[in-house]
């Protein structure tokens, strides 16, 4: 199991809210975040749904073991994850280019609590990468 950090600029925050099972408004939903009005749920929802679409590209080729859950970090959001990388490619490196060209053009929902990127899919290189993954 080798583990990777991910860093993004987009808004990943985990809050378990899912379009299908709505809170009553006001509410709470599973994970603590506090539910005002429409605006909020929609933000919250979308929030899951891009921490969804990470996972997702992350299991395309293994199953991964989540370390932490993203953290939000001067508008950054990191989490570790696990990945059998043997399963991969034969060498981390090949692991890593592979994992990072999964990710590239992937949409993501802009909107939310980000600021640092303007563009609305996932770019690993370039003037607007938005998201790194650092081999640790």
């Amino acid at each position: 199991m080798q583990e990777f950090q991910l860093i993004c600029d987009f808004d990943i925050t985990a809050t378990g809210a899912y379009s299908y099972r709505p809170v009553i408004i006001p509410g709470v939903t599973k994970t603590g975040y506090e539910i005002n009005d429409k605006q909020d749920w929609f933000r919250v929802v979308n929030q899951q749904r891009n921490w969804d679409t990470v996972q997702q590209i992350l299991s395309l080729r293994t199953q991964i073991e989540l370390v932490e859950l993203p953290q939000c970090v001067d508008q950054q959001w990191h989490f570790t994850v696990g990945l059998d990388s043997n399963r991969i490619a034969s060498t981390i490196d090949k692991s890593l280019t592979i994992i990072e060209n999964d990710f590239s053009n992937v949409p993501i929902i802009l909107g939310l609590l980000e600021t640092k990127t303007k563009i609305d899919h996932i770019q690993t290189s370039g003037k607007n990468k938005n998201l790194t993954i650092n081999i640790l």
